[in-house]
Order: C-alpha cells, then structure tokens, then sequence
C-alpha cells in the first residue's frame, strides 16, 4: 500500500469546488470511523491505472500498453482533504476468459465494501457489451450496488472530430462536446438508465453519473494536463 501520493484535493481546478470538498471531507472525518472505499474498475486497456496515478499525482500504479498488467487489486491510502481515502485498482475484464472469471472470483468481495465505484469506458469505445455484462452482473443480487457507480468516459480528446481538440487550452472543440454529449447520452441509457427505477429525479442530475475526462501526462517532464475532473469531485457535493 502506498502512503506518500498527494491529497487528491489539489487535482480540483474550481476553488468554490475545492472549498465545499475540504468542508465534506471534514465533516465525513468528524463522523466515520473508517476511510472513504473508492473503486476503480473497467475493461483491460480503458486507462485505469492512469486514471489513478493522476488522482494522486503521482505513478503509484502499473501501467502498460501491451496487455493487462494489473493481476489483482492494488490498494492506495490517500486524501481528500481531511477525509481518509482507499483507492482499489482493480484487474480489467474482458482481457480473455480465463482471467475474466478470475477477476470476477476477485471483485465480488470487495463490490459491496465499495462507497462508490468509478468504471471506465473509452470513449470512442463502441464494444461495450462486455462493460455491460460485467456491470449488470454485479447489481444483479443487489440494486443498491448501481447507485455507487459513476461512468468515467476516459480519452475525451480521442472523441471526433479528434483533430479539433485544443492542446493548447487542453478542452475540446464544440463540435466535439456535441459528440461527446452524445456519448454520455449512450452510456447513460445503456447502463444506468436500463437498471434503475424511474424516479422523479432531473434527468440532468442523473446524467452527472456520466463523466468524460482526458489526460495527458509527459513522463520526466512534469508536465500533466488534464480535462473533466471537476465532474469526479462535483458528484460528491
């Protein structure tokens, strides 16, 4: 286990945000007796790792082009602001059927220790059948799992037309915020829509369960951009 990345609290860019994140997390610290369980889960290859070590600012996880290169849960203790973090990156499914039900034997028994759970799509990802499986696999003995997910849509600047996005801003163009609206619109039907009840919530609410992000991150250089995380932090308040 890690003890030494960053709190997870400098990665918010909003300072109204940050201010009401540092008052949650004081509170949360007040009255829990136990830290803030934070899974991270997904397809082999949709960037978790990557993900994680931007949360913490810092490589505290493997990452790899060739493959999965994460064989079982790595845990991270962290921040977020006063609040006492456990971050679990977990094996990508859909790697092969061998690992696939490996993994499975590994995420039931942490599934409901869970306080919240961010799964990861690509977004220019149209293979998500088995993101689905996988996903309605797990809420299926227990509706009250789908309420601790939130999609992360990862590889923003990838979304089309992908040549429009600005590097120098770090945020995409406005034809690519149509797509990537579209996107958010695709997933959220596809997964939390088709497995919650219907209720009188704004549908602009809910779709905050559906986050797109970007990174890019230059090893040695120091240099990390990164685009939507906001979002990640905005659905705790």
């Amino acid at each position: 286990m890690q003890h030494t990345v960053n709190n997870l609290i400098n990665v918010i860019a909003d300072p109204k945000l940050k201010a009401q994140i540092l008052a949650l997390s004081q509170a949360y610290q007040q009255v829990e007796n136990k830290p803030f369980s934070i899974g991270i889960m997904g397809k082999s290859g949709s960037g978790k790792s990557s993900f994680v070590n931007v949360l913490c600012q810092k490589d505290v996880c493997r990452t790899s082009g060739v493959g999965g290169c994460t064989r079982e849960v790595q845990q991270i203790a962290a921040k977020l602001g006063e609040m006492d973090i456990r971050l679990y990156d977990f094996p990508g499914i859909a790697e092969n059927s061998q690992w696939n039900q490996a993994y499975w034997n590994l995420y039931i028994p942490y599934l409901r220790e869970m306080d919240m759970i961010f799964w990861l799509i690509k977004v220019d990802d149209r293979a998500v059948v088995e993101d689905e499986k996988f996903y309605k696999k797990c809420i299926e003995n227990d509706r009250e799992l789908s309420d601790k997910f939130i999609i992360i849509l990862s590889q923003a600047d990838k979304a089309e037309p992908n040549r429009e996005w600005d590097h120098e801003a770090f945020k995409p163009s406005f034809a690519q915020e149509k797509t990537l609206l579209k996107n958010k619109q695709r997933i959220y039907a596809d997964f939390i829509d088709s497995t919650t009840p219907l209720t009188s919530t704004p549908s602009s609410i809910k779709m905050k369960r559906v986050i797109t992000i970007a990174i890019d991150f230059i090893k040695n250089r120091g240099k990390l951009k990164i685009y939507g995380f906001n979002g990640i932090f905005d659905i705790l308040v």
